[in-house]
Protein backbone atom coordinates (compact mmCIF):
# COMPACT_ATOMS: atom_id res chain seq x y z
CA UNK A 1 0.00 0.00 0.00
CA UNK A 2 3.41 2.43 0.14
CA UNK A 3 4.53 2.16 -2.78
CA UNK A 4 7.13 -0.99 -2.35
CA UNK A 5 6.20 -2.93 -4.74
CA UNK A 6 9.83 -3.68 -6.38
CA UNK A 7 10.63 -4.72 -2.57
CA UNK A 8 7.96 -6.93 -2.09
CA UNK A 9 8.60 -8.80 -5.15
CA UNK A 10 12.18 -9.10 -3.84
CA UNK A 11 11.24 -10.28 -0.32
CA UNK A 12 8.76 -13.10 -1.80
CA UNK A 13 11.32 -14.60 -4.29
CA UNK A 14 14.23 -14.55 -1.25
CA UNK A 15 11.22 -16.43 0.69
CA UNK A 16 10.23 -18.82 -1.95
CA UNK A 17 14.32 -19.56 -2.86
CA UNK A 18 15.40 -20.61 1.09
CA UNK A 19 11.88 -23.38 0.66
CA UNK A 20 9.23 -20.97 2.36
CA UNK A 21 6.39 -22.31 -0.01
CA UNK A 22 3.23 -19.23 -0.31
CA UNK A 23 -0.08 -19.72 0.79
CA UNK A 24 -2.88 -18.09 -1.20
CA UNK A 25 -3.00 -15.43 1.15
CA UNK A 26 0.88 -14.82 0.40
CA UNK A 27 -0.22 -14.26 -3.30
CA UNK A 28 -2.85 -12.41 -2.23
CA UNK A 29 -0.51 -9.65 -0.40
CA UNK A 30 1.79 -10.09 -3.58
CA UNK A 31 -1.09 -9.59 -6.25
CA UNK A 32 -2.06 -6.14 -3.81
CA UNK A 33 1.30 -4.94 -3.60
CA UNK A 34 2.05 -5.28 -7.14
CA UNK A 35 -1.52 -3.69 -8.12
CA UNK A 36 -0.23 -0.56 -5.47
CA UNK A 37 3.12 0.09 -7.71
CA UNK A 38 1.45 -0.43 -10.99
CA UNK A 39 4.03 -3.84 -11.53
CA UNK A 40 1.12 -5.04 -14.10
CA UNK A 41 3.56 -7.97 -15.91
CA UNK A 42 4.79 -9.05 -12.22
CA UNK A 43 1.45 -9.67 -11.24
CA UNK A 44 0.51 -11.47 -13.82
CA UNK A 45 3.13 -13.28 -13.55
CA UNK A 46 2.76 -14.59 -9.88
CA UNK A 47 -1.29 -14.97 -10.82
CA UNK A 48 0.42 -17.85 -13.36
CA UNK A 49 2.14 -19.97 -11.37
CA UNK A 50 -0.38 -20.00 -8.48
CA UNK A 51 -1.74 -23.28 -9.88
CA UNK A 52 1.91 -24.64 -11.50
CA UNK A 53 4.62 -23.80 -9.07
CA UNK A 54 3.03 -23.10 -6.19
CA UNK A 55 -0.23 -25.86 -5.93
CA UNK A 56 -2.15 -22.95 -5.19
CA UNK A 57 -5.56 -23.01 -6.51
CA UNK A 58 -7.21 -19.31 -7.65
CA UNK A 59 -9.99 -17.97 -5.77
CA UNK A 60 -12.50 -15.07 -6.14
CA UNK A 61 -10.00 -12.76 -3.96
CA UNK A 62 -7.12 -13.48 -6.45
CA UNK A 63 -9.03 -12.61 -9.77
CA UNK A 64 -10.24 -9.44 -7.88
CA UNK A 65 -6.76 -8.42 -7.21
CA UNK A 66 -5.81 -9.11 -10.97
CA UNK A 67 -8.97 -7.24 -11.95
CA UNK A 68 -7.49 -4.20 -9.50
CA UNK A 69 -3.98 -4.34 -11.36
CA UNK A 70 -5.51 -4.14 -13.94
CA UNK A 71 -8.01 -1.40 -13.46
CA UNK A 72 -4.93 0.84 -11.30
CA UNK A 73 -2.97 0.26 -14.83
CA UNK A 74 -5.85 1.41 -17.02
CA UNK A 75 -6.42 -2.05 -18.63
CA UNK A 76 -9.87 -1.64 -17.93
CA UNK A 77 -10.98 -3.83 -21.00
CA UNK A 78 -8.34 -7.11 -19.36
CA UNK A 79 -10.33 -6.40 -16.03
CA UNK A 80 -13.47 -6.78 -17.76
CA UNK A 81 -12.67 -9.66 -19.65
CA UNK A 82 -11.32 -10.94 -16.51
CA UNK A 83 -14.95 -10.85 -14.84
CA UNK A 84 -16.36 -12.56 -17.79
CA UNK A 85 -13.77 -15.30 -18.09
CA UNK A 86 -13.23 -16.31 -14.23
CA UNK A 87 -14.55 -19.63 -12.69
CA UNK A 88 -16.25 -18.01 -10.20
CA UNK A 89 -19.17 -15.85 -10.13
CA UNK A 90 -17.77 -12.09 -9.12
CA UNK A 91 -18.94 -10.59 -6.10
CA UNK A 92 -19.34 -7.50 -4.59
CA UNK A 93 -15.14 -6.38 -4.13
CA UNK A 94 -14.93 -7.21 -8.18
CA UNK A 95 -17.58 -4.90 -9.27
CA UNK A 96 -16.40 -2.07 -6.88
CA UNK A 97 -12.75 -2.67 -8.22
CA UNK A 98 -14.63 -2.20 -12.08
CA UNK A 99 -16.75 0.38 -11.13
CA UNK A 100 -13.52 2.45 -9.32
CA UNK A 101 -11.39 1.82 -11.99
CA UNK A 102 -14.20 3.00 -14.37
CA UNK A 103 -14.42 6.04 -12.31
CA UNK A 104 -10.73 6.98 -12.05
CA UNK A 105 -10.27 6.49 -15.86
CA UNK A 106 -13.37 8.18 -16.73
CA UNK A 107 -15.09 5.32 -18.51
CA UNK A 108 -18.70 5.70 -17.86
CA UNK A 109 -20.02 3.53 -20.63
CA UNK A 110 -18.25 0.41 -19.25
CA UNK A 111 -19.54 1.42 -16.03
CA UNK A 112 -22.60 1.19 -17.14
Amino acid sequence: MHGHGKETIKHFEQMYESGVQPYDITCICFLLACSHASLVDEGIYCFALMNIVYKISTKLEHYTHIANLFGHDSHLHKAQNMVMVMPCKPHVAMWKVLFGACRIHGHVEMAK
